[in-house]
């Protein structure tokens, strides 16, 4: 009982150690369109990310991107607010299924 409760540990711990891993190599600039989209869908604003984006899962999932812009719907003029550096808490369930759900 003890030999399969380890066995069942060990590929825990090894199934997380690969997630962790595979989440850290993706380059998270190639999903600026589905974050933005989903940004709209939320606020009804455009979200223009001029600078590069982040992703770190530990110790929480959170998403750093830096030089971004924020219009308002429809043909664009002056931003509304320009960020320099943006820091998002995810939540990890909804990152797992694909979305993003930001605090």
């Amino acid at each position: 009982m003890k030999k399969v409760l380890l066995i069942l540990v060990g590929l825990t711990v090894l199934a997380a150690a690969g997630a962790t891993i595979y989440i850290a190599s993706i380059d998270w600039n190639q999903h600026k369109d589905k974050i933005a989209a989903q940004f709209a869908q939320a606020t009804g604003k455009q979200i223009v990310f001029d600078g590069p984006i982040s992703f770190k899962i530990l110790p929480s999932p959170y998403l750093n991107a830096s030089n971004v812009k924020i219009f308002n719907a429809g043909p664009r003029g002056e931003p509304l607010m320009e960020i320099r550096n943006l820091v998002a808490r995810l939540s990890l369930m909804p990152l797992l299924e694909g979305n993003f759900d930001v605090k």
